[in-house]
């Protein structure tokens, strides 16, 4: 079982469901946590407050559109009820924009719940004042409750069902404020009709969100978004260097023997009792010497001549006579007939104020030879975010605290790499459309086809992504993400979204692409 699965199996089958808020959305969090440690990785825990859905606050806004039709049968009766109800059907419209948006909203203000991002980083050595890219990779790793929505039998209509919520709830404002209008008045109740049935469209959401709440249960989200955070967890295999290990040895140093020196009897442990005997020896007893074993010449003539650097034939009495003074000695290092000398040849470390510092930098480059520098000299922040499918609520919080870190930085969203063909998103947004940041897309079209790695850009027109809230403030951003050949997510927020059904080649394509990118960036 390759990583990739195996991180997917861990939080989509041991785990399974992970709601915002819930403690497996915890476990899950935990998880990450471990595997970022086990990298040598300097972790943060952001703890914050999320919604527990968002499905309640567009109820909300569903039933406000629909009971200011409604309600304006009993305008005659009340001329002024014109204007409020169609001031409510505008904020309606107004509040629904800013949720879609990930800006404000009612969804912010339902039932709350702890989450969490796990925000990890790999800070290389710099010289001061040296200003490093900083690249931001983001995941979230919740997962969401099913949908009648995202069903098989209505996943293809899932974009016209969004886009006629939207144009539904848009329009109704403007046909109550042209009703209200007294030159439009003959048309009654013709017009309120026609509001009537625009209105009654807005049924179908609101319906399939009351239903997802009390009856559908959360998804094992393997591919939306386990697939994501194993190539999070990929990413940071390949791109940050293995934490150093301790010093081998040939042999192990012998572990200090520890003395009590306090002298008190309570702190001393009695050795074991050994048995033994005195005897008393005859006063004309004689000790004898141990008997050597005979044979080769003890090793100390050897080891000294070794030791002194000449060869063991060197005789030093006849070398000194033929010397004869100290005079005669030579400045060079000709061996003549001293034998072969075999001293320092290189130069004297002692003394050298130097030498330290380039014996530091031989081994440095030794150990980090194979290491691309490309990739290691950046700054790298590894966000897993919690509370996604709730409304992004944890890419909110980290943006939130960390924004003005980020100006310069690349963000980098992966969600849902694991099943279908690979893209880079040109453009997304559930409200106003964001365009992804100019060179990250040049890059991807570069690495894609240097990499020969099947992948391209496409416009991904589905719900907010965790680069949308990225975008909307303006920040370099782009998402990684896989569809079907329809532009679909597959299994997305359905039962079959199982890890049976991720292709773990297509997480490592995902994790060799964004690699390819942040090596050229």
């Amino acid at each position: 079982m390759s990583e990739a699965a195996r991180h997917v199996t861990e939080l989509a089958d041991r785990i399974g469901p992970r709601p915002a808020t819930t403690d497996a959305e915890a476990m899950a969090g935990d998880y990450i946590e471990d595997v970022f440690r086990s990298r040598g990785l300097e972790v943060t825990r952001q703890e914050f407050e999320s919604p527990r859905t968002a499905s309640w606050g567009y109820s909300i806004y569903h039933l406000l559109t629909i009971a200011s039709v409604g309600l304006l049968y009993w305008a005659e009766v009340w001329d002024p009820l014109r204007w409020i109800l169609f001031g409510a059907a505008a904020i309606a419209a107004v509040f629904i924009w800013l949720d879609l948006d990930m800006r404000f909203g009612l969804s912010g203000i339902m039932p709350k719940g702890p989450s969490q991002n796990i925000i990890a980083r790999h800070i290389p050595k710099t010289r001061r004042a040296e200003k490093v890219k900083r690249v931001v990779l983001v995941a979230h790793y919740d997962s969401a409750r099913a949908s009648l929505a995202s069903s098989p039998s209505m996943a293809k209509r899932f974009p016209a069902l969004i886009a006629i919520m939207k144009g539904c709830t848009f329009l109704v404002p403007v046909m109550i404020f042209v009703d209200n209008l007294a030159a439009t008045r003959i048309a009654d109740p013709y017009l309120w009709y026609a509001t009537l049935v625009v209105a009654a469209c807005l049924l179908i959401p609101l319906a399939i969100n009351i239903h997802r709440e009390l009856l559908m249960r959360g998804t094992d989200g393997a591919n939306d978004n386990a697939s994501g955070v194993a190539a999070l967890l990929g990413l940071a295999e390949a791109l940050v260097p293995e934490p150093d290990g301790g010093v081998k040895m040939p042999t192990q140093p012998l572990r200090p023997l520890q003395v009590d020196y306090r002298g008190s009897e309570g702190s001393q442990e009695s050795a074991p009792e050994q048995a033994s005997y005195e005897e008393e020896l005859p006063d004309d007893f004689q000790w004898v010497e141990t008997p050597r074993k005979k044979g080769s010449e003890p090793p100390s003539k050897a080891a000294v001549s070794g030791w002194l650097g000449v060869d063991p034939e060197f005789d030093a009495r006849k070398a000194g006579k033929d010397i004869g003074h100290w005079d005669n000695f030579e400045d060079d290092d000709e061996d003549e007939e001293f034998g072969t000398l075999r001293g320092w040849a290189g130069d004297d470390p002692i003394g050298d104020p130097d030498f330290p510092a380039n014996e530091a930098a031989r081994i440095r480059q030794r150990v980090t030879e194979r290491i691309d520098r490309s990739v290691v000299d950046k700054e790298l922040w590894f966000v897993a975010t919690g509370a996604h499918e709730s409304g992004a609520w944890g890419m909110r919080a980290f943006l939130d605290e960390y924004g003005d870190d980020l100006r310069d930085a690349y963000i980098i969203n992966l969600d849902s790499v694991g099943a279908g063909n690979l893209h880079w998103v040109t453009r997304e947004g559930a409200a106003s459309r964001y365009a992804s940041d100019r060179r990250l897309i040049s890059l991807a079209r570069k690495v894609s086809r240097d990499e020969e790695i099947l992948a391209k850009g496409r416009e991904y027109r589905g719900v907010s992504t965790d680069a949308t809230p990225a975008l909307a403030r303006r920040l370099k951003a782009i998402s990684i993400m896989a569809f079907d050949i329809n532009g679909r997510i597959l299994n997305w927020r359905w039962h079959s979204d199982v890890s049976e059904n991720v292709q773990p080649e297509n997480v490592e394509s995902a994790v060799k692409l964004v690699t390819g990118i942040i090596r050229e960036l």
